[in-house]
């Protein structure tokens, strides 16, 4: 598996996949770092950990090691963000950069919920998962499997993730700076996802 790094440079944000002789050259603008724990060698995780703290995390019987920026809070175990009727917990939730990594357990799902102030950006880790978007016009809904993958929602975009037999991880994007003030919850997608 190859190394996730989530960059903050200024205002703007980005996740790269790269392996670990890359991931130095990033390392003035890296602020968390997702991989399985035996996939780094020494000499780099010393390099990381000048700059970012370490926590190991088990997900389904597997470890983990995120590295983070400093005024970071990771939430071991994850922990639920208060949207109503959704599975989903997150182990960060980092209003001011707009990073979510975000856990959904297996046979389950997320609120129906859309966002008014900028595009969402998925982005899967770990697992399956489906993502189901829709504007709310006849034709528009659409369903995507982000297994591996990545994806955008647009604002207005009403969207719902979904797992089966498999729990997911997920790096989610916003704008930074909105946080939960954005989220605007329906009691189903008007599509019925």
């Amino acid at each position: 598996m190859r190394i996730i790094v989530f960059l903050q440079e200024h205002s703007n944000t980005s996740i790269v996949k790269c392996d670990s002789k890359k991931l130095l050259n990033y390392m003035d603008s890296v602020k968390f770092v997702f991989i399985p724990a035996k996939d780094l060698d020494l000499a780099t995780r010393k390099m990381i950990e000048k700059n970012l703290e370490r926590k190991q995390i088990k997900i389904d019987g597997n470890t983990y090691v995120i590295y983070h920026d400093k005024n970071m809070k990771i939430q071991d175990p994850p922990k639920s963000s208060g949207s109503p009727n959704s599975d989903a917990k997150y182990f960060v939730f980092d209003d001011e950069t707009g990073l979510l990594v975000q856990f959904i357990p297996q046979n389950s799902k997320t609120s129906c919920n859309y966002h008014k102030e900028g595009n969402e950006r998925f982005y899967n880790l770990l697992g399956d998962c489906n993502i189901c978007s829709c504007n709310g016009k006849k034709g528009s809904h659409n369903t995507h499997n982000l297994n591996g993958n990545s994806f955008t929602v647009e604002s207005n975009h009403c969207h719902q993730l979904s797992t089966s037999s498999e729990s997911a991880i997920n790096i989610v994007l916003m704008p930074p700076g909105v946080g939960v003030s954005d989220h605007h919850y329906l009691k189903k997608c008007i599509k019925e996802c």
